[in-house]
């Protein structure tokens, strides 16, 4: 988390500097651990009005935190597939010798969103495409980008990419995210 907050710092600028970034919201028998952090500035930030993430289903927890952490402030565009969906985080408990890490609090930006379990949806749907290096501007999810970057839009319309295959993400049920209940 630290390092997503840094590079959200470094993202945003003067734009978000001193701006919430994400509150910390534990259960109602926890609440006195909710808690607010504050974008900080940051020597040789971006100051962006604009960034491009390139996401993939495996996109979870601090990845997502920080699509979430600037949506508020800053112009984020998706390209790839739905990210994981991990809008919480836990605490580490000794119990008989090991540590027990359930999930114990959620992670809202600051419009107060938190409810990303089942990921953020790509603006652009690419594929992840590992016949080529990262990096290679012909590279299926790095092409889209810059496609859109140059005309403004996504190679393939929204309706043409809902009646495309499917994307080949597996099927099954996600596993259901739960605040941990203790005093």
């Amino acid at each position: 988390m630290s390092v997503a907050e840094v590079l959200s710092d470094l993202i945003g600028g003067e734009l978000t500097q001193a701006q919430v970034e994400y509150t910390f919201e534990y259960n109602a028998n926890n609440s006195f651990r909710n808690r607010t952090v504050f974008f900080r500035n940051r020597a040789q930030a971006l100051d962006l009005r604009r960034i491009f993430f390139i996401v993939t289903e495996s996109s979870a927890s601090a990845s997502e935190l920080v699509i979430n952490s600037l949506r508020p402030y800053i112009d984020v565009v998706l390209v790839g597939a739905t990210t994981f969906g991990k809008p919480v985080g836990q605490l580490g408990y000794t119990f008989c010798e090991k540590i027990l890490r359930p999930v114990s609090f959620s992670l809202a930006n600051a419009d107060g969103f938190d409810d990303y379990f089942d990921g953020f949806a790509p603006d652009c749907t690419a594929a992840d495409d590992l016949d080529h290096a990262l990096g290679d501007p012909v590279e299926a999810s790095l092409a889209e980008t810059l496609f859109y970057v140059e005309n403004g839009s996504c190679s393939v319309p929204a309706a043409a990419r809902q009646k495309a295959a499917p994307s080949g993400l597996p099927s099954g049920p996600k596993p259901r995210w739960h605040l941990f209940e203790a005093d």
